[in-house]
């Protein structure tokens, strides 16, 4: 009965911190894959944009750059960070793991972000840097938090929608995020694209969540609410 008890206060645990039983969230990572760049900014493997399950209907998306490179705006294209979904309701929020966080502005949605050759459709989103060139590297951190009822990762990356050219047709290779960045390494700046997220998501656990960590966390608080009915007695 005891146990009965303590695997229901786990249960309702998760419910009330609305994440998944198992513990675990779903992860999918975009490298780089094309240097829009008039000088050629470079594609490497430092270079990603991940998107990560937090909680029920909320997801984040982190885009991240090397510390030698940054985030910048310099009208390449509409916006510092751009994407488009099939979806149409999506809530945006810098989060504070952003690298000068207070600078950054949301974007979207609109019914398109041009970046530079690249077009981002209806509903277009992202975000500004509103960071000059000059300002050099080390805003090189972005930290989006996306709300929706009922989504998830999975189904976020499954509504992502490729850019086109300005006639509307596929470019190759496919981009489904851009940035607007600044290598300081060579002192180019430009657009970058990043491809399809990672087709199958990899489990990540989610730190403090699952039934142990709550069983073994209720189980502390029952033993305690125990020992202080003891010393009343």
């Amino acid at each position: 009965m005891e146990r009965g008890r303590i695997v229901r206060a786990a249960a309702i645990g998760l419910a009330l911190i609305g994440l998944p039983a198992s513990g675990y969230a779903a992860t999918f990572t975009a490298a780089q894959n094309s240097d829009e760049c008039s000088n050629p900014c470079g594609i490497i493997g430092g270079n990603t944009v991940t998107v990560t399950d937090v909680a029920a209907g909320t997801i984040d998306v982190t885009a991240t750059l090397p510390a030698s490179w940054s985030f910048i705006t310099t009208g390449a294209g509409d916006a510092s960070f751009a994407f488009s979904s099939s979806l149409s309701n999506l809530g945006l929020a810098i989060q504070p793991g952003t690298t000068n966080a207070s600078t950054w502005t949301t974007v979207g949605p609109v019914a398109s972000l041009m970046e530079d050759g690249l077009v981002f459709h209806t509903s277009a989103y992202g975000a500004d840097a509103n960071r000059s060139p000059s300002l050099g590297p080390g805003n090189n951190v972005l930290v989006l938090t996306i709300t929706a009822p009922g989504l998830t990762a999975a189904t976020f990356v499954a509504d992502l929608q490729a850019a086109t050219n300005p006639g509307g047709n596929p470019v190759t290779p496919a981009a489904f995020f851009a940035a607007d960045v600044l290598n300081n390494n060579n002192g180019a700046t430009g657009i970058i694209d990043f491809g399809v997220p990672g087709g199958v998501p990899v489990p990540a656990p989610i730190v403090g969540a699952g039934l142990p960590g709550l069983i073994a966390a209720c189980g502390a608080l029952i033993a305690l609410a125990r020992r202080r009915r003891q010393l009343v007695a």
